[in-house]
């Protein structure tokens, strides 16, 4: 008889391998106090190893008297090592501290400056203009260009040509009447100049009282009188206004931007 072959059992000859757990890595500022302990640790090791060996070698030599002599020397020696270490290490912390302040303020003045540069080269920075000198003969040659002005629009009045008003104020000018609402826009100028002048015929006078004008912009102080007379009964009527003309220049001259007036003292000697 022939004995049965017991079949082999398979051996998987390929070991299983397990995930090995990844290891933590030590940050920057651990991995620096896992090494600060580390020094202590052998710095207190070797002080305490050496002070024995020296405490041995006193005691050999001298007996009683050489530990006495060995224990006071240890300790005036350890004093003066603490005190050295000490020392050093303030030192190497100013030091350092120097060396890490002129670092930043070097980094940040460099940094400054490349954006700086990124910046206009981007043309995000631009030169901030210089404004042209404004000198008293040009402020004097404004004042008279503006007396000019002023002349002409007292002639524009007194005659009644609304039309030729529009010419002395800018696009959105204003008027700001005492007791009346704003007009705003030059086309409204016009229509309520239009309005006055088809009920009343105005006589006016202005009278500069103080000015003040620099580059492109400026105002006006004037006191005015005018005599307003009623088309429909002749009559007519004295009043005396403060006002104040806001004005600025543009491509063809001086324009109004802002007038405002209202009723003044009969007295002219109050308004100085």
């Amino acid at each position: 008889m022939t004995k049965e072959k017991k079949p082999k059992k398979v051996v998987n000859k390929k070991k299983i391998k397990g995930k090995k757990p990844k290891r933590e890595k030590i940050q920057f500022g651990e991995r620096n106090k896992y090494y600060e302990k580390l020094f202590k640790t052998i710095a207190i090791v070797l002080v305490i190893l050496m002070n024995f060996f020296y405490v041995l070698l006193c005691v050999t030599i001298g007996g009683l008297n050489g530990l006495a002599i060995g224990v006071i020397s240890i300790i005036i020696i350890d004093l003066v090592v603490v005190f050295v270490v000490v020392s050093m290490m303030m030192l190497s912390i100013w030091f350092w501290s120097l060396i890490i302040k002129i670092g930043v303020r070097e980094g940040i003045k460099g940094s400054v400056e490349s954006i700086a540069n990124a910046l206009s080269e981007k043309n995000v920075i631009t030169d901030i203009p210089v404004e042209p000198k404004y000198s008293a003969y040009d402020q004097n040659k404004d004042y008279t260009n503006l007396k000019k002005i002023v002349k002409e629009y007292e002639v524009a009045i007194s005659e009644s040509n609304y039309s030729n008003l529009s010419n002395f104020y800018t696009k959105n000018a204003m008027i700001m009447n005492e007791k009346e609402p704003t007009i705003v826009g030059r086309e409204n100028i016009v229509n309520y100049y239009q309005t006055v002048f088809k009920k009343y015929r105005l006589n006016m006078k202005f009278e500069i009282k103080d000015f003040e004008i620099y580059h492109n912009n400026g105002y006006v102080v004037m006191h005015s009188i005018s005599q307003i007379i009623s088309k429909k009964t002749g009559m007519p009527t004295v009043k005396h206004n403060r006002e104040l003309l806001i004005v600025k220049r543009d491509a063809n001259g001086w324009k109004i931007s802002k007038y405002i007036f209202n009723g003044a003292p009969t007295n002219e000697e109050l308004f100085v």
